[in-house]
């Protein structure tokens, strides 16, 4: 019979072998020599911040690399110290997505700007219908939260959708203009 020491050893060395995924070392499969962890090569200069691009602890900074390839040169430069992609984000949030005057304005502007052009009526309307989604997410004090089916809240919807669809007729083509001037008096003839 061999001695315990023998049997813990033989334990051991197996159990020093076995493979755990969950491990901030393992190398999952598709993680290759080959695999592109930067997006620039490093050529001497900036190594603080070329040396934060690379995963060294898996889950928080494969996240922060993911999210620093996906903004611009200059907004990953000014997160490039952040300690964690939970604060990148929370910065992000702070920056760009309270609403302000400037971004009210622009977003105004594209939208009385939107013509159809050279686009189809179904391009034109995903132009406008794009800048109307952002301009909801931007006012949220505007959208009515209750579950009531008041005249009042009825009232705001149908102003807000005949607004709409005035702005985005104003856009089409003057080819449309009999077509505008139907769906306008079938509107009209709705009030």
């Amino acid at each position: 019979m061999a001695p315990s020491s023998d049997v813990q050893s033989t334990n051991d060395s197996r159990n020093s072998s076995v493979i755990d995924p969950s491990s901030p070392y393992y190398l999952h499969p598709p993680d290759s020599p080959g695999m592109v962890l930067v997006n620039s090569l490093f050529d001497g200069k900036g190594y603080a911040g070329w040396i934060r691009t690379i995963s060294w602890s898996r889950c928080n900074d494969m996240v922060i690399s993911w999210i620093l390839n996906s903004l611009s040169k200059d907004i990953a430069g000014s997160m490039l110290y952040s300690k964690s992609a939970k604060e990148i984000w929370k910065e992000l949030q702070a920056r760009f997505g309270q609403c302000n005057g400037a971004q009210l304005y622009q977003l105004q502007k594209e939208l009385s700007d939107a013509v159809q052009g050279a686009s189809d009526i179904a391009g034109h309307f995903t132009k406008v219908k794009n800048i109307w989604d952002e301009l909801d997410a931007f006012n949220t004090f505007d959208h009515y939260t209750c579950k009531c089916s008041c005249d009042e809240k009825t009232k705001t919807i149908k102003c807000r959708q005949d607004g709409r669809m005035i702005q985005f007729l104003m856009g089409l083509n003057d080819a449309y203009s009999d077509a505008k001037v139907s769906i306008l008096m079938m509107a009209l003839c709705s009030l």
